[in-house]
């Protein structure tokens, strides 16, 4: 079970800078599992049929092109198409993980609680090769709660590094890291989570430290308006508060 949420956790998370990529991935390590005999039930999903792994491999090659072509990432997100593929990649990405780990680990522990009557019967029966409606549903939502909350912190970290010109090499970073977690996740998932986890909290401090930098930096350029006291920046002609002519210490170019 732990590995499960572990590699739940970090996917959902991963899935918040490339969702196609991370589906993708999520169904060639079923395959592998189910060519290595390890879990021969995982290939009877949808999701790891030949059209739906042609659909990934699509969805991961353009989500890759539109990343580094401005204007197509431009008109991408004016449409709310990056939203839409986020969401559907972490539904189906969480869906499938639940499909092909879950079971297992509730059918173990279904097994060691056998002597314990109706509760190891329970577990046993969500043990099976399909999961209660309401657990699905309730693994999916967290899942993309959790992303929505990563992809927001990415977008206000995006911002910052857009002020600076490195979106490109922030990009490039990006995708060798999402590529490199998801090639160590199936061998090592409670690891990359804690390494995920570590690099998460270093973006959200950084992602609070640059505001908090540009906070400080609007302050300094802000001065008290000799009419009303509101703070006006130091080059305004006018106060947007009560609307009063005021000198500038500044001038624009100046």
């Amino acid at each position: 079970m732990l590995e499960f949420v572990a590699q739940l956790i970090v996917v959902s998370g991963l899935a918040a800078s490339r969702p196609a990529l991370t589906l993708l991935a999520i169904q060639g390590a079923v395959l592998a599992q189910f060519y290595v005999g390890s879990n021969p039930v995982a290939t009877d999903h949808w999701l790891v049929s030949p059209g739906a792994i042609a659909a990934g491999l699509a969805l991961a090659v353009v989500e890759l092109l539109i990343e580094h072509e401005a204007d197509a990432e431009e008109l991408y997100r004016n449409l709310h198409l990056d939203k839409i593929l986020r969401a559907v990649c972490v539904v189906a990405t969480s869906h499938l993980l639940t499909a092909a780990k879950l079971p297992n680990d509730l059918a173990a522990n279904g097994r060691a609680l056998a002597s314990a009557g109706e509760a190891g019967d329970l577990a046993g029966q969500l043990g099976g090769t399909a999961q209660p409606w309401w657990l699905v549903l309730s693994i999916a939502g967290g899942a993309l709660t959790l992303n929505l909350l990563l992809t927001w912190v990415r977008g206000r970290l995006l911002e910052r590094i857009g002020d600076i010109g490195l979106v490109g090499l922030w990009q490039k970073l990006e995708t060798g890291g999402v590529v490199a977690l998801l090639a160590v996740l199936a061998l090592a998932p409670v690891l990359v989570l804690g390494l995920f986890l570590v690099l998460t909290l270093l973006l959200v401090a950084a992602t609070l430290l640059g505001h908090a930098w540009e906070q400080a930096l609007d302050r300094r350029r802000r001065r008290a308006c000799p009419h009303c006291a509101a703070p006006i920046r130091v080059e305004a002609l006018l106060c947007r508060q009560c609307r009063g002519d005021v000198e500038p210490e500044v001038w624009m170019g100046g």
